[in-house]
């Protein structure tokens, strides 16, 4: 799965924060304090990408790390839910994986 290709999975309901929002997805994140690589990448200092259900306000969030995928917030959100549900179809049930290790990916 190529990254345009993923985005069009993600669009409209998942957003991509730009590196200098990060911050923004912090509160999301906050169960995850003992992660250093989630501090890391919402820091900028490790590469990364972040979606978010609201680039203003986040309820939910999905990162994609040098250590894998994190995913965070509210459990209740079926649009973000669903959104999910068709991006773990598409990469796992029809073998469409694309790690975010991939150097590419996380640029």
């Amino acid at each position: 799965m190529t990254y345009n290709s993923l985005l069009k999975v993600m669009q409209n309901i998942i957003q991509e924060l730009m590196l200098q929002d990060y911050e923004s997805a912090r509160s999301t994140f906050k169960g995850f304090d003992f992660q250093v690589v989630i501090r890391a990448t919402i820091e900028g200092s490790s590469p990364g990408k972040i979606w978010v259900d609201d680039t203003v306000q986040p309820e939910c969030a999905i990162m994609a790390a040098i250590e894998g995928w994190f995913l965070a917030g509210n459990p209740s959100n079926n649009k973000f839910n669903q959104s999910l549900k068709r991006l773990v179809h598409n990469m796992i049930l029809r073998a469409n994986f694309y790690s975010p290790v991939n150097p590419e990916f996380l640029r």
